[in-house]
């Protein structure tokens, strides 16, 4: 959708910024995390970015930067020697310098000990154009998830392939979507969007499920989108546009 290629634009641009810093190279190659730390932060801080990683060529954190849950903006976690990272095809793909039509940048789902988010991973080259590392920036689910709420006016939820509930705006559990509803929805997601009726809280709600996708049509899972029932009856016509252009 072009709400999520906008999403990924805005983690793109940071990750630039990073990845082609002066010394982001050397320093990387130097296993500096000081060094990193000096670049990556400020600029982290300013953008108000909720994760960056810096990884070497084997796909351990030399600096992560991770926003605590709560916290305020610019306070971080900070850990390093991480190697959950290569468990990520995407990222691997990105160490390996793997280059496809759309360029040499990767997005996913990146699952980590501090909470799930969508990620968007960019390799760092030499001097002499060979991949040192990686740059990885993030956006939690659960800003994912507000951020399109707010857009839509609606309560969203974000669900894996296999139906299960990732993130969402509800403030309580959402029953997950059935595998025979999740392969539905993505073998017709270029014709039209499924609906269901969710109960949350004692409240009715129509949900319109689908498809959810990273620019290179790599499907992430499900988006659904919900109104209640009452409010789908009235709500105007340009909501439920934006509701439709969201999924």
């Amino acid at each position: 959708s072009d709400w999520m290629v906008r999403q990924e634009d805005t983690l793109l641009s940071n990750l630039r910024l990073i990845a082609n810093s002066q010394g982001t190279a050397k320093a990387i190659s130097e296993c500096s995390p000081e060094t990193l730390y000096a670049i990556a932060f400020p600029l982290a801080v300013n953008a108000r970015l909720e994760g960056v990683d810096v990884l070497d060529g084997q796909g351990v954190s030399l600096i992560s930067l991770n926003v605590k849950p709560g916290a305020a903006a610019g306070e971080y976690q900070i850990t390093q020697g991480d190697r959950f990272y290569r468990d990520h095809s995407f990222i691997l793909q990105t160490l390996l310098g793997k280059v496809d039509e759309f360029g040499d940048k990767y997005s996913g789902l990146l699952a980590t000990p501090w909470g799930n988010a969508f990620s968007v991973a960019g390799p760092v080259y030499d001097s002499e154009d060979k991949v040192v590392g990686a740059v990885l920036v993030s956006q939690s689910l659960a800003s994912l998830a507000q951020e399109a709420g707010d857009e839509v006016l609606a309560q969203v939820t974000l669900y894996d392939l296999s139906g299960q509930m990732l993130a969402s705006t509800f403030s309580g559990e959402v029953v997950g979507a059935s595998g025979s509803l999740v392969m539905d929805v993505l073998n017709k997601q270029e014709k039209a969007s499924r609906t269901r009726s969710v109960s949350i809280g004692g409240t009715n709600y129509v949900e319109v499920l689908g498809a959810w996708e990273a620019r290179d049509g790599n499907d992430l899972g499900l988006l659904g989108v919900s109104l209640a029932e009452t409010a789908l009856v009235r709500t105007s016509s340009v909501t439920q546009l934006q509701i439709f252009i969201l999924v």
